[in-house]
């Protein structure tokens, strides 16, 4: 598994686009694409997006252990008569959250445990399928190959799918799921 650092600025890009790309990218009536910063979202969006983490090695696999060091202790402000946090302050002292809560009405700090993973070296790095590699024909989707401008395939352009690692059982697979994401 890398780490996001790990990307190149180009797979950064090509995996951002694709996550905006489903996010946001939705169609009118007549087909017709726009940018909704309200599109609804569901519980299905997430295949996707972890397809997209993982088309640049960035998702977890059995092979490599996570080992837990010592939880670092936060604190935050509750407001137990609203039942909400107060603020987005994150303390790092228990005794500096405690000043803040008394000096406001119905307030208490409430210890955050929050773990700290290391993730061991694994022997050897995976390498990416080179239907992930930035290239000409990386759509930003796994498993498929396309040649994309402003989010969409472009016009009379070939959809395929990688014959490598075989995600979709043919291109007419990978050119449905395109079309299910707004890019063609």
């Amino acid at each position: 598994m890398k780490q996001a650092k790990d990307l190149t600025c180009d797979q950064i890009v090509a995996l951002v686009q694709s996550l905006q790309n489903y996010l946001y990218l939705d169609q009118d009536a007549q087909g017709r694409c726009f940018w909704n910063p309200d599109k609804s979202w569901n519980s299905e969006g997430l295949g996707f997006l972890a397809e997209a983490l993982g088309q640049y090695d960035l998702l977890p696999d059995d092979s490599e252990l996570v080992k837990r060091e010592t939880p670092v202790q936060k604190y935050v402000l509750y407001d137990f008569d609203r039942a909400e946090l107060i603020g987005s302050r994150i303390y790092d002292d228990r005794g500096l959250a405690g000043d803040d809560a008394s000096e406001l009405n119905h307030a208490i700090v409430v210890p955050l445990i929050l773990p700290q993973p290391t993730v061991s070296d694994p022997a050897e790095e995976p390498q990416p399928c080179e239907c992930q590699l930035p290239e000409d024909f990386c759509c930003g989707v796994p498993g498929i190959l396309a040649k994309v401008e402003n989010c969409r395939v472009v016009l009379g352009g070939k959809v395929e799918r990688c014959d490598l690692c075989q995600r979709y059982p043919s291109d007419q697979a990978a050119h449905d799921k395109l079309v299910e994401l707004g890019m063609a």
